[in-house]
C-alpha cells in the first residue's frame, strides 16, 4: 500500500491509525449502500453471466434463491449501517481526534496527510504572519523605474515593426 502519510511529530502512531492513515486525505467514510436498486441490478446482471453454463432449471432455482436473499439483504440494509472501515479504524479516528498535542493537515500538493507537533506548527504560523521572510523596497521610485523601462521595450518593439501604433498606445 502506498504510504500517503507524512509523520513531523514526536507521536507515535499504532499500526491501526497507519493503516487509516494509508487511505489518504482524499477517503470518504461509507455506512450505507449508496443505491440499493443499483446494487440489485448488479447482482441480477452478474447471475446473468452464468445462465448460457448452466442448466434452465438450475438457474431458475438459483435465480430465485438469489432474489429471496437479496430481498432480505435489501429488508435488513434498510435498517442497518455498513462501514467501510473496522471498529479499530474507527476507535484510531476518535483517538487521533482527541490528541491535543499533533495536527493533522492536508499536504500542499497530492493527497498526502502531515502530522505535525501542535506546538511546532503554531511557531511556524507565527513565523509566516510575522511576515519576515519579504524584504521592503528600499527604493521610492521603484515603480516608475519599471514602467519606463516597460515603456522603452514596447517603443522599441514599435520601431522594428513588430507591434503597430494602435497596440502600442493600447500597451
Amino acid at each position: 500500500m502506498e504510504i500517503l502519510w507524512i509523520h513531523i511529530s514526536s507521536y507515535t502512531l499504532s499500526q491501526i491509525e497507519e493503516r487509516l492513515l494509508c487511505h489518504g486525505w482524499d477517503f470518504c467514510m461509507e455506512n450505507k449502500v449508496v443505491n440499493i436498486l443499483e446494487f440489485e441490478t448488479d447482482i441480477e446482471l452478474n447471475a446473468m453471466k452464468i445462465e448460457s453454463q448452466s442448466h434452465e432449471s438450475v438457474f431458475l432455482l438459483f435465480c430465485r434463491q438469489l432474489h429471496n436473499a437479496l430481498q432480505q439483504l435489501i429488508r435488513t440494509a434498510k435498517n442497518k449501517k455498513f462501514s467501510n472501515l473496522s471498529d479499530e479504524e474507527l476507535e484510531a479516528i476518535k483517538s487521533l481526534k482527541s490528541n491535543e498535542n499533533i495536527v493533522i493537515c492536508k499536504a500542499d500538493k497530492g493527497n498526502s496527510i502531515v502530522i505535525l507537533d501542535k506546538q511546532s506548527y503554531i511557531e511556524k504560523a507565527q513565523e509566516i504572519l510575522k511576515g519576515n521572510q519579504f524584504q521592503a523596497l528600499n527604493n521610492s521610485k521603484f515603480h516608475q523605474e519599471r514602467e519606463n523601462k516597460l515603456n522603452k521595450y514596447i517603443y522599441s518593439l514599435f520601431q522594428e515593426g513588430i507591434i503597430n501604433q494602435k497596440l502600442r498606445l493600447q500597451l
